[in-house]
C-alpha cells in the first residue's frame, strides 16, 4: 500500500459503503470449527485469534489449536492442540492466545491462559530459532494470585490476558477474578525478561497490581524503536469507559525496563487520562435470519444475534511514529433506528519527561458503516508510520448483500485516520449457528470473539488481519455443535 499524506479527521474520510477487495488484497481461511475439533477432541467457541507474520511465514493461533501456513494459505502443519504445543496435560484448561514475532530478535512467541484446580497464569513458547515450526522454550508463568490482596488462598483467574513487548520485556495484562466469590479484583500486569527468555534460562519476574480492566501492553510496528526514555519504557492502554462509565482512555507506562536484564529490576508504573471521544458499551448485532442445522435441531425459529465483545481495545494497541493507536467498537444505531455497533479508533501521543508521564489526543474518529450492517473488533495492522489498514468483522440484515452473513473486512488507514470504502475481505456464506446461540430453541447471543488480531510482515511490509466469520462448509466442514471460521487478509 502507498503511504500517504496526513488527512483531516473528518466523517467524511470513510465511505459508508461496503466494497469488494481490489487486486492487492489477497487472504484464506485460517482455522475452522470441524478442523478445530479434530486437533482438540471437541468443540467450543469463540475461536479468539492470535496471528504473527514474517517472510511469508503465517502463524495463526486459536483456542485451542496453532497452525502454520504460507502467506497464499498454503498449510505447513496441520492444526495442533495447544495443549500438545505447550505439553500440558489433561488437568489444565486454556484460553485467550496470542502470538507474535520479534523481527530484531527473530524470534516467535506464543501465549495463552492456562488454569487448572492448582495452576492459574499463563504459558508462553518462544521459538529457539526464527524457524517457526521449530523448536520452542516453553514457560508457565504464574499470575501470584496467592500474593495479590483480594485474590486469598484460592488464588486469582487471570482472564482475558493481552499481550506485548519492547526491547526489554514481554508483556502480559490480565483481569484477576477471585476463584471463590468470581468478582474482578484488579489488572495484574506481568513483566518478563525478554533476552533471557530468548536463552531457555529460567527467571525470576516483577509484576504490577493495577485497577484498570482490560490493559494492553503495546505491540510495535516492524522498525519501530523502543522507547528509550527513563531507562526504557513499555506503554499500555485501557479504556475506562467499561470500568468507570467514562469517556476516558488510560496510557499507562512501565519505566526502566533495561532493569529487566539484571538480577534486581526495578520498574515502575503510572498512568495518565485522556479525554476522548463518547464510546459506550457494545450491542448485539443484527446477522440474517437464517436458522442453521444446529439451531434447527435445537427447535429454534430465528437465528441468533451476535454479540459485540468487550468495548475495550482486544484487538492490540499499536506503538507507530512515537503514538500509540487503538480501537474498539461502541454501541450506536442506524438512521432507520437498528441497534448495531461501529468501531472508534483513537490516536495518542504519550511522553515521558524525565520520569513523568504524560499524553494527549492527537486525532480520534469513527468507522461507520452502511445502514443495515454492523461492524465490531477492530484489529490494526501499522508500518512504523503509522500506515496500514484496520481489520474488522461485518454483518448485516440482509443474506444476499455481500457482508450479510457475517464476514471480515477492513479500511484502509492513512496517517491521521481511516479512508475510503469497508473493504469485505472474507465473505460470509451463512449464518452465525453455534451452541452459545440458543438456549434450547429460544435465539439469543452468540459468542462472536473475545478479540481479533493485526500484525504486519517485517520482511515483505504486508499487512495481515485475523478475523472470525462463517466459512463455506463445503471446503471447510462444521462441527456438530458450530460453523465458525477464521479468515485471513493480506493486504500489500
Amino acid at each position: 500500500m502507498a503511504e500517504a499524506a496526513h488527512l483531516p479527521v473528518t466523517a467524511t474520510n470513510v465511505t459508508p459503503r461496503l466494497a469488494s477487495p481490489p487486486a492487492s488484497v489477497a487472504g484464506f481461511s485460517g482455522i475452522y470449527d470441524g478442523a478445530n475439533a479434530t486437533a482438540i477432541g471437541g468443540e467450543l467457541e469463540p475461536p479468539d485469534q492470535g496471528l504473527a507474520v514474517n517472510n511469508g511465514q503465517v502463524v495463526e493461533v486459536i483456542n485451542n489449536s496453532l497452525q502454520i501456513f504460507k502467506s497464499d494459505g498454503t498449510p505447513v502443519t496441520s492444526p495442533v492442540s495447544n495443549a500438545t504445543f505447550f505439553g500440558l496435560d489433561s488437568s489444565f484448561n486454556l484460553s485467550d492466545p496470542h502470538a507474535e514475532y520479534d523481527p530484531v530478535t527473530k524470534r516467535w512467541f506464543i501465549e495463552e491462559l492456562i488454569y487448572s484446580t492448582s495452576f492459574n497464569g499463563f504459558a508462553v513458547a518462544v521459538s529457539k530459532t526464527p524457524n517457526p515450526a521449530g523448536a520452542y522454550w516453553i514457560y508457565k508463568i504464574d499470575a501470584q494470585g496467592t500474593s495479590i490482596p483480594g485474590c486469598g488462598t484460592s488464588s486469582c483467574l487471570p482472564d482475558y490476558p493481552q499481550v506485548g513487548y519492547d526491547t526489554n520485556g514481554f508483556y502480559i495484562a490480565a483481569d484477576l477474578f477471585s476463584n471463590s466469590s468470581g468478582s474482578f479484583v484488579n489488572a495484574g500486569i506481568y513483566a518478563l525478561p525478554k533476552a533471557v527468555m530468548e536463552t531457555g534460562a529460567t527467571f525470576t519476574y516483577p509484576y504490577f497490581v493495577d485497577g484498570d480492566f482490560v490493559v494492553q501492553p503495546a505491540i510495535p510496528a516492524p522498525k519501530q524503536p523502543s522507547s528509550t526514555a527513563a531507562g526504557g519504557t513499555e506503554y499500555l492502554m485501557s479504556a475506562r469507559n467499561i470500568f468507570d462509565g467514562s469517556t476516558n482512555v488510560r496510557v499507562l507506562a512501565i519505566t526502566n525496563t533495561s532493569s529487566l536484564a539484571t538480577s534486581t529490576p526495578a520498574l515502575s508504573l503510572q498512568s495518565v487520562d485522556v479525554q476522548a471521544e463518547a464510546y459506550t458499551a457494545t450491542v448485539p448485532a443484527t446477522q440474517p435470519n437464517v436458522v442453521g442445522p444446529y439451531g434447527k435441531s435445537q427447535g429454534a425459529k430465528a437465528a441468533p444475534k451476535l454479540d459485540g465483545g468487550y468495548n475495550a481495545f482486544g484487538g492490540g494497541v499499536k506503538y507507530a511514529g512515537g503514538k500509540l493507536y487503538a480501537a474498539l467498537a461502541t454501541g450506536a444505531a442506524d438512521s432507520t433506528g437498528l441497534a448495531r455497533n461501529v468501531i472508534a479508533w483513537f490516536e495518542v501521543a504519550p511522553k515521558i519527561k524525565g520520569t513523568t508521564l504524560s499524553a494527549s489526543m492527537t486525532a480520534q474518529g469513527y468507522v461507520t458503516p452502511p445502514d443495515g450492517f454492523s461492524v465490531s473488533y477492530p484489529s490494526f495492522a501499522l508500518n512504523k508510520t503509522g500506515v496500514g489498514i484496520l481489520g474488522l468483522s461485518i454483518t448485516g440484515k440482509s443474506k444476499t448483500a455481500v457482508g450479510g452473513y457475517p464476514s471480515t473486512g477492513f479500511v484502509d488507514f492513512l496517517a491521521a485516520g481511516p479512508t475510503g470504502s469497508l473493504i469485505v475481505s472474507g465473505k460470509g456464506t451463512a449464518s452465525d449457528d453455534g451452541f452459545t446461540g440458543y438456549n434450547g430453541a429460544s435465539a439469543t447471543t452468540g459468542r462472536w470473539g473475545d478479540y481479533a488480531t493485526g500484525t504486519v510482515d517485517a520482511k515483505t511490509g504486508y499487512f495481515y488481519t485475523g478475523n472470525e466469520f462463517i466459512p463455506d462448509t463445503a471446503t471447510q466442514p462444521r462441527g456438530t455443535y458450530a460453523n465458525w471460521g477464521t479468515f485471513i487478509t493480506q493486504v500489500h
